[in-house]
């Protein structure tokens, strides 16, 4: 998945890339309803992938960034935003909302104009072309009244399927509902679902590197870390987040599937101050006391710490004859996933879990 990523050309690519690899398998058990929701939402994210004038959207070169290079203000990435992603994520969020809170009336679902004025309110032209295109695709949205009505000229009882799927999915405890719906995963029928963390790794790494990162995935939930997904539509960014609020209340670390960065797919380990870690650093396996070295950031002076109170200074590392002054703050990224990269990382984590053991 990830040279596929880096093959791809143009901005639509890229965004239909984001929504077809994350989007769900289907039971062929399930009934003709929801399996043509499932056709719309492959129909949707297919024909943005390959025909963006169907949509009534131009071609734009594919936006990449380099770690620390993105800015949501950077002009290329604004323009696709505006053009590409915003208007795709504004149609999908129309649907879900009119659908899960709009009434169930025979074969329409009937809700507030409020969603469709929203959905208007930019971009007039673009989102007429594409609620047009949306129509041939199997779901009608247009506005009657005071109400905006989704029908279909398709599968009859899709309708009825995808209004209760999308009141389903903004009941779900987790908050995950609008992943659940964008991915068209029909386990929120239940609505204690979580999207299976296995499953989306799955669908993103090769099998080597899935074996690795399960194996990372599962040292955390033994250690009773809570997980939660960070969905970010408007920005190709999606994150499944390992927190553990004895070691610190932000997360430790993070599996990163950021569709606009030059490498796609991470791990990100946020550290906790580093001044906790250079008392036990030299207890750590070699592997790990050279990596924490290596990478962690020498002190420029700054003066951002100087008023700051308790553990949020500069630490004297060292390491055998060598030694620097390092900044509190540190963050690894890692791109390449192999066993000794899972193994540095199980390291990190495990010296984590000794600062609260």
């Amino acid at each position: 998945m990830e040279q596929m990523i880096r093959d791809l050309r143009f901005a639509n690519e890229q965004t239909a890339a984001y929504y077809l690899n994350l989007l769900s398998d289907i039971d062929s058990n399930r009934g003709t309803g929801y399996m043509a929701l499932h056709n719309f939402f492959r129909d949707f994210y297919g024909t943005l992938f390959k025909e963006p004038e169907a949509l009534g959207m131009e071609s734009f070169p594919k936006v990449s960034f380099n770690s620390g290079e993105f800015h949501s203000k950077s002009k290329p990435f604004k323009r696709v935003k505006d053009k590409v992603i915003k208007p795709v994520s504004d149609c999908l969020d129309l649907i879900y909302k009119v659908a899960s809170q709009g009434r169930l009336k025979d074969d329409t679902i009937i809700g507030d104009k409020a969603f469709m004025d929203k959905f208007m309110k930019t971009g007039k032209r673009q989102k007429k072309k594409l609620l047009d295109a949306v129509v041939e695709l199997g779901i009608k949205i247009d506005a009657d009244g005071d109400s905006v009505r989704l029908t279909t000229h398709k599968q009859p009882d899709m309708i009825e399927a995808l209004h209760l799927f999308a009141l389903k999915c903004s009941q779900n405890i987790h908050e995950a509902g609008e992943l659940c719906f964008r991915m068209c995963d029909f386990g929120a029928l239940d609505t204690q679902y979580k999207p299976s963390i296995e499953e989306i790794l799955q669908k993103l790494y090769k099998d080597k590197a899935y074996n690795h990162m399960s194996i990372l995935h599962k040292m955390l939930q033994d250690n009773d870390f809570d997980i939660r997904y960070v969905y970010e539509p408007h920005v190709l960014n999606f994150e499944i987040r390992y927190t553990k609020k004895e070691i610190k209340t932000s997360p430790l670390m993070a599996f990163v599937f950021d569709f606009k960065a030059v490498n796609p797919l991470k791990i990100r380990l946020r550290f906790i101050a580093t001044s906790r870690i250079v008392p036990i650093i030299q207890r750590q396996p070699k592997a790990v006391q050279k990596d924490f070295y290596e990478t962690s950031g020498q002190c420029n002076g700054c003066g951002w710490c100087n008023n700051q109170k308790g553990l949020l200074k500069p630490s004297l590392l060292r390491m055998d004859t060598k030694h620097k002054t390092i900044c509190w703050y540190d963050v690894n990224e890692y791109d390449t996933i192999n066993k000794e990269i899972i193994d540095l990382i199980k390291g990190y984590v495990t010296m984590h879990l000794q600062l609260v053991g």
